[in-house]
This record gives C-alpha cells, structure tokens and sequence, in this order.
C-alpha cells in the first residue's frame, strides 16, 4: 500500500473532526451489458444525507464483479468513515468501493463545510492545450485521446495491457512510465487512484509544465495529490441523484445528472 491512501483517510478524519458522520445508504452497480468493447464502467455510492461518490467496476472480470458485491452484505447504515477504510485494503473490489465511499464523504464535505466547487473550468482547458506540446496520458481513455489528437499535439500514454502498445508519428502507447519524462504536460486518469501507480508515475513529471489527475473516481479531498505535484484534479459531483440512479438501472449515460468541477492547487 502507498503512502496516498492512508493519507486520503486522514485527510478525511481531520476534514470530519468533530462532525456528524453520514452513513452508507445505497450502492448502485451499473446495468450488466456483455460488451467486448465496454471493459469498464462506475458504480455509486451513496450516502444517507444523499452525497454521492462514483468508483470504478471492472466489467470484463465476472469473478470481480462478483467479489465487489460480496462485501456489501452488512455494510448498509454503518458510519461512511469507518467503512473509508476499504480503500486501504488490498483486495481490488474492496479498494475500489473503499474510494466511492471516500468520494462520497469528499463531496459531504464540499457541501457542508460551504466550498463553491468550480464548474465553469474544464479539466483540459486547465492544461492549457498549445502547439507544440507533447502530452502525456496515464490510462488509455479513448474520448480523451480523440480529442488531444484533434488538437494536433504529440501524444504519449502509458498503459498497463500490453495489446494496446503502439507507436506512430505524434502518437504512441508504452508500458514505460518513464517516457512521462518527455513530456512538457501529464493528464492522468482516476484509475491511477486505484491500482498504487501515483507516486511512481508523479516521480516521472518533475519536469513537467502542468499536472492534472481527472475522473468521477478523483472526485476526492485534493489535499495529498497537490503536495505530491498535481496543479488540478477534475472530479465530478451529482445534482440529480433520482435521475442518476435511473440512469445507471438502464444502462444508460449521466447526462444532466452530474457535473464536472476542477480544483486548482492555486
């Protein structure tokens, strides 16, 4: 386990000092869909004053899928900060349910403590996407990278599959972090929140320009990722948790029910 973990759970025990706790209400899976195509997709926490956290389900592994569901079982109405500790755990399903519950009390905290999340800015716009640039990109997200390549940058992403490893003019995927080293900005997704890879793929950014780490599974406390270097983190929050809900029984996309906000280290 890496130091970001345990330091996003006393993040959250210094923020709710004192404070009424909320406790778990409901987890949302997402519509099962057989989809060669769709290896991934957001399941919902809950909370019982209605805060709201995503974390990320591994759709192409059954057995996961099926782990994640097990630990459920007697979690309903137990205080969320106890249950934060799940994002400690090594078990992958755990983890991942772990930080939408630290999601969700993230959000809890936004709302009651009376901080204005900005919603005007937009986590690539933060970048400032200029020619000449040479982009990196911590996990292969392809909306993201369709629209990096139509702003005719260099675009270097990091993965983990090795199926996906290309390399053409302006545009490659590697295995290797340390190719981070090129580039003059760093987009990393939410996934990276999961899976222990922040402090190795931020050791590889010393000399970039501009830092970011987006996604519904960012949408936590922002404190230990701007002291390890972030400039902003992108999450995203939900303002129709009924219309949400909906959605995610049918399979379908958010839509209106979410917004995405953008929080500056200055």
């Amino acid at each position: 386990m890496t130091n970001l973990r345990r330091e996003m759970i006393h993040c959250l025990r210094s923020a709710f000092d004192q404070a009424e706790v909320p406790r778990l209400a409901r987890v949302f899976l997402p519509a099962w869909q057989a989809d060669p195509h769709k290896d991934a997709e957001f399941g919902l926490v809950v909370l019982d004053d209605d805060s709201a956290g995503f974390f990320y389900v591994w759709l192409g592994d059954t057995q996961r899928r099926i782990a994640l569901q097990r630990p459920m079982t007697g979690l309903i109405g137990l205080p969320a900060l106890e249950l934060a500790n799940l994002y400690l755990e090594d078990d992958p399903a755990r983890r991942a349910l772990g930080l939408g519950i630290v999601n969700a009390l993230s959000q809890c905290y936004f709302r009651c403590s009376g901080r204005v999340l900005d919603t005007s800015r937009d986590s690539i716009a933060e970048l400032r996407v200029e020619q000449g640039d040479h982009f990196g990109m911590v996990g292969y997200f392809p909306p993201l990278i369709r629209h990096l390549r139509e702003r005719k940058v260099e675009l270097t992403v990091i993965e983990k599959k090795p199926e996906l490893v290309v390399r053409e003019a302006g545009f490659s995927v590697t295995l290797n972090p340390a190719e981070l080293r090129l580039c003059n900005k760093v987009l990393c997704t939410g996934t990276t929140l999961l899976n222990d890879t922040v402090d190795d793929i931020l050791s590889h950014c010393a000399a970039a320009e501009r830092v970011a780490i987006i996604g519904p599974t960012a949408s936590c406390l922002p404190e230990p990722l701007f002291a390890r270097g972030c400039d902003s983190v992108g999450g995203t929050r939900v303002i129709d948790l009924k219309g949400l809900s909906d959605r995610l029984a049918r399979g379908e996309r958010w839509g209106p029910t979410v917004e995405k906000y953008v929080v500056c280290r200055d």
